[in-house]
Order: structure tokens, then sequence, then C-alpha cells
């Protein structure tokens, strides 16, 4: 079963999360296996998958509350962990450089993490990044949607516009909402 979809930046790969445990790569338009790998132990399952912005590392988020991290240069190599999350990790933004990453859990959790050593970053030291995605449902540039919808598990999913200037919101409600991007009053209807 598919538990988690992303495309590379540039289309070309489609990563899929197994309930396996393993880790697809399928060439986007012909469908065809490009690589395929196992994350770090047999009851390890990716929930969330997320391209760095150059294309050059596929971060995993997992079940196990970590996020996996792999160099995509052909041999999917792993080259880091980042723990810490105390539920299942359920997404996962890339800084636009491409050295942080921000993510959620199911406990709405939002941990902040150095991509380069795995390691957890104090919020204020990623007060000016800027973010190349929206996927963390429960993050600053977010806030505003979330009292919007007046509990954050009736915000289901989030995914900012490519021009970075609105957010699409789905809810439980089946509903999907625009705001401007990034969204911190309920009333940054777009």
């Amino acid at each position: 079963a598919t538990i988690a979809l992303a495309f590379s930046p540039l289309g070309d790969l489609l990563a899929i999360a197994l309930l396996s445990g393993d880790i697809l790569l399928l060439q986007a338009a012909s469908l065809h296996q490009s690589g395929q790998f196992h994350l770090e132990d047999a009851e390890t399952v990716g929930q969330s998958l997320a391209f760095a912005p150059d294309g050059g590392a596929l971060a995993v988020g997992t079940n196990q509350g970590s996020i996996e991290l792999f160099v995509t240069s052909g041999r999917w190599e792993r080259i880091g962990i980042c723990r810490g999350h105390n539920a299942a990790v359920t997404a996962v933004d890339w800084s636009e450089g491409g050295g942080e990453l921000m993510s959620n859990s199911l406990a709405y959790e939002l941990i902040f993490w150095d991509a380069r050593t795995g390691g957890q970053l104090p919020a204020a030291s990623t007060r000016q990044l800027r973010w190349a995605s929206a996927n963390c449902r429960v993050s600053w540039g977010v806030k505003g949607a979330v009292a919007r919808h007046l509990h954050p598990d009736l915000l289901l999913a989030t995914a900012r516009s490519g021009g970075a200037t609105t957010l699409a919101c789905g809810g439980a409600d089946g509903g999907v909402s625009l705001f401007q991007y990034p969204c911190f009053s309920s009333q940054a209807v777009s």
C-alpha cells in the first residue's frame, strides 16, 4: 500500500513510500523503477516524503518519529537521521537553501533540523529562513489557517504555490481554502 508520494523538483522522479517500509523511486514519465531502498529497521515506515529544493536529497519522515535523509546521486545512500519527535512524522519542509528542515508529527510538534548533521536547531535560529514548501501544517506561515479550522486535526493538508504567495488548505469538511502566504491571520483569505 502507498503511504506517501513526492515529485522531485524537476518532476522527473516520483518517490513512493510503501507500507512495507520500502521507498521506490520511479522515472515520472514512464513509471519505470530507477531505485529502491529500505528504511532503518523492519518496523519503520515512511509517512511523509520531501525532496530538497535542488533534488540532491530526499527526506523520509517515519512512523518512528525520525527523519531519514538519503542522497539522490543514484545509489540512494542514507546520509543521516534526525531523531526527536514523540510521534510519527507527518510532514517535512526544506529551507530554500536546503541546509535546514522543519517537521511536524502527530503530536503537533514543530521541530527544526540541521540537514547536514541531523541535529535539532533552536526555532529562533530559523526565523529568517525561507521555506521551499509549506507541507507542515503546524508552522508559523500556516498558523492563520489552523486558527480558521479551529483545531489542527481539522486542517488535513497544506500546499504553497510555486510563486510562494498562495496557500491551499484542505480541511476535514472536504473543502479547500486559499489564503495569502504566509498566513499569520485567519482573515488572510486570498
